[in-house]
């Protein structure tokens, strides 16, 4: 399980601990909103290794990630003001669609990125996400 600062609302970044595999979905469940804030969970990969990372090189606003040197993608609020108990999808397909599904819906495109570099999946918690857990990963 992965939270964020209650007293705050950003720096709630979390990273797959290796690069994900084509078709690997990755299913996490959102277990605590705080409606004090506005915004929601924000996504993306990047070819970054976390390990190399500081806390302190990381932006307050994830939207900002682009400006690294590394490969970064992203979308802010993915899942906009998201439930407590709402489960979410990520997987990259062979063609570098990255796609997301909620609560076992139809699956949409979100991105489309590189998928020749090794690539880990970032989440901000960001706004009224408050905590998740990864549930696991299975293969699409």
């Amino acid at each position: 399980m992965a939270s964020r600062c209650s007293s705050e609302y950003t720096q709630g970044y979390v990273f797959s601990e290796r690069p994900i595999r084509n078709n690997e979905k990755v299913v996490i469940e959102v277990v605590s909103v705080q409606q004090l804030y506005k915004g929601g969970l924000a996504f993306g990969v990047t070819c970054c290794d976390p390990s190399t990372l500081r806390s302190t090189d990381l932006p307050d606003d994830s939207s900002d990630l682009i400006e690294m040197p590394q490969y970064w993608v992203g979308i802010k609020d993915i899942a906009l003001q998201p439930r407590v108990n709402t489960v979410l999808s990520f997987w990259i397909t062979d063609a570098g669609e990255v796609k997301f599904e909620k609560d076992q819906g139809v699956a949409r495109t979100v991105l489309h990125v590189d998928n020749s570099l090794p690539l880990y999946m970032y989440f901000d918690l960001y706004g009224s996400t408050q905590a998740i857990k990864l549930r696991g990963t299975v293969f699409s």
